[in-house]
């Protein structure tokens, strides 16, 4: 919901500006089926999800879980916090750079900062998951003694997210 939430106010920001939607204006291609704004916030909105789709897909498969609704859901949840992030920043680094507010290259600097970030993001959530390095020791013996199995928590990759 945080995701869905974050493309609608970006959106709702950049129509505010007067900043026009390039997949509503362009007829080209697949923007061809572009008609509307609401339809131009449900393709981001696909293009978005499928990040927390595709890693929580890809953390099941390691842990050899069957990929289910039920399984990918907790993963998936966990994911969409950064990737709202990832979305608002894009967001942001676009309608500024569109404004001509900074030069094109400080804001593909931008874009590249937020990458790297999402990146660094996604492997330390990885690497908690799984249990290497120190934040995921406690991890592998909490489950290894029966204890509840925190590291599907929304909070997980939340505060990966923050720090």
């Amino acid at each position: 919901m945080f995701l869905v939430l974050t493309l609608i106010v970006a959106h709702l920001v950049a129509v505010a500006l007067g900043q026009p939607d390039v997949l509503v204006e362009n007829k080209r291609g697949v923007a061809a089926m572009v008609t509307s704004d609401a339809v131009a916030v449900g393709v981001r909105l696909a293009l978005f999800a499928s990040f927390p789709l595709v890693f929580s897909a890809m953390l099941l498969v390691a842990k050899r879980r069957k990929l289910k609704r039920r399984s990918l859901q907790q993963p998936f949840y966990a994911q969409c916090y950064p990737a709202a992030a990832f979305a608002a920043v894009l967001s942001i680094t676009a309608q500024l750079s569109t404004l001509r507010l900074w030069p094109d290259e400080l804001a593909a600097l931008a874009i590249l900062a937020c990458i790297d970030w999402m990146a660094v993001v996604e492997g330390l959530w990885f690497r908690r998951v799984h249990g290497f390095g120190a934040a995921g020791r406690h991890t592998v013996v909490s489950q290894r003694y029966g204890h509840r199995d925190s590291t599907y928590s929304v909070g997980s990759a939340a505060s990966l997210a923050s720090g």
